[in-house]
């Protein structure tokens, strides 16, 4: 006699009853605090994301391409985002090529902070300070016809470093000039090439694209509530 199967395959498109009618039951006392906020990134030419040989690999990843870095999910050069809320931190990195490079060594709300943990740490001759900007984001999604379904993605952190700085306080300062509140507003957030001493990469271009219909500000509006006490550096 077969065994029948332990598990069904996660295909959406033959999900199993009780996965259709299911409400949530268990994660009931889950909320934003309990969860990972994955990140909204851009692909640059050097991106693992780029390398068949990575394990972050993803087919069809291009330059200039946004993705999610929790599930790899692509997005096109430019993107619809609403910005929930700000903040800014001071994350130490260790030097490119050196034996700390990779994940950072820690996340802090001012540089004073930061600067006397990495004061405190091993091999800090190679350890830098790093203002970072992070916004809360909605993706917005459009259909094959670009027009807005009227859906977001889950928030993602979307960070900007560097470079990026400038583009992040002029997004700052629209958001604070105009009426409403900062997730009223919807953005075109695109990638554009730039040279630098080190070769061509992509930088960021904001505008504001309007005010989002009652609806959507309503999503967003409860999303910016769930987060609200959130820290999400």
């Amino acid at each position: 006699m077969a065994e029948a199967a332990l598990v069904v395959t996660d295909d959406v498109k033959n999900l199993p009853a009780h996965v259709k009618n299911a409400t949530g039951r268990g994660n009931e006392a889950l909320n934003a605090n309990n969860l990972i906020v994955p990140r909204l990134k851009q692909i640059q030419s050097i991106s693992a994301e780029r390398d068949k040989h990575s394990p972050k690999f993803i087919a069809g990843a291009d330059e200039g391409m946004f993705f999610n870095s929790a599930t790899g999910e692509l997005y096109p050069e430019e993107i619809s985002l609403v910005s929930l809320k700000f903040q800014e931190s001071h994350v130490i990195w260790a030097k490119r090529g050196t034996p700390l490079a990779g994940a950072p060594k820690g996340s802090y709300t001012s540089a004073a902070d930061a600067e006397a943990a990495m004061s405190e740490m091993p091999d800090n001759k190679d350890l830098y300070v790093q203002e970072t900007h992070d916004n809360l984001v909605l993706l917005a999604l459009r259909d094959k016809k670009n027009a807005l379904t009227g859906v977001f993605t889950d928030p993602m952190v979307f960070s900007m470093a560097s470079s990026k700085l400038k583009t992040s306080r002029r997004w700052n300062s629209l958001a604070n000039s105009r009426q409403g509140d900062r997730f009223s507003t919807l953005y075109t957030v695109k990638s554009v090439r730039a040279d630098g001493k080190m070769g061509t990469y992509q930088v960021i271009d904001i505008d504001v694209e309007g005010w989002l219909p009652d609806s959507m500000y309503e999503i967003a509006e409860a999303k910016y509530d769930e987060f609200l006490n959130v820290s999400f550096s």
